[in-house]
């Protein structure tokens, strides 16, 4: 994950749960609340905003994303976002 517009923003995260809207996510730290950030995973970028960071014990936070654009191939997509179809169970 890449916080937008900060030099050395760039953390590891684990995606635990994905919605049509946004995903939940596990970070080391906290970002504050309306922060940009671009999760990089399964050959798409999703862009969106920080909704909530709740501490984890021995996990770090989990942080809610509201995805408001997805970039995937080279084509960013607005709107209308189902996130569950790039992370479809085969």
């Amino acid at each position: 994950m890449r916080v937008e517009g900060v030099a050395g923003g760039v953390y590891v995260v684990t995606v635990l749960d994905v919605s049509k809207l946004g995903l939940r996510v596990s970070c080391p730290v906290a970002l504050p609340l309306g922060t940009r950030v671009k999760v990089s995973c399964h050959g798409a970028d999703i862009i969106g905003e920080i909704r909530y960071a709740r501490d984890v014990e021995r996990d770090g936070y989990y942080l809610g994303i509201l995805a408001d654009a997805l970039a995937r191939a080279g084509h960013l997509q607005d709107g209308e976002i189902d996130l569950t179809r790039i992370f479809r169970v085969h």
